[in-house]
């Protein structure tokens, strides 16, 4: 799923260059109808993703987002529509992840 055009300068040189050889391994690329990267475009991005999943695997810091379609909006959209969400923690020090 991209949420819009231009989706890709949005990340930094080396995160650019991870997002291209993700996006190259996919069997099928979702682009919504935004014209550019958007905090609503993102917002209906993390929607889209969690109407059709069955368990959101949401890596999240348990803060509030810091804009429209942050993570924090997505797992509250997910809770509200009844998906199963599972939190994975990342620990910035020593970088492990764990369920709570």
């Amino acid at each position: 799923m991209i949420p819009s055009e231009g989706y890709e300068k949005t990340f930094s040189k080396r995160a650019h260059a991870e997002y291209f050889r993700l996006k190259k391994l996919s069997n099928s690329i979702e682009l919504l109808n935004f014209p550019v990267p958007s905090e609503e475009a993102f917002l209906a991005a993390g929607k889209h993703i969690a109407d059709h999943s069955d368990v959101i695997f949401a890596v999240w810091d348990g803060l509030p987002a810091k804009g429209i379609g942050g993570t924090a909006d997505i797992v509250k959209y997910a809770l509200s529509i009844g998906k199963q969400v599972i939190r994975l923690h990342t620990l910035k020090k020593n970088k492990h992840v764990y369920n709570d």
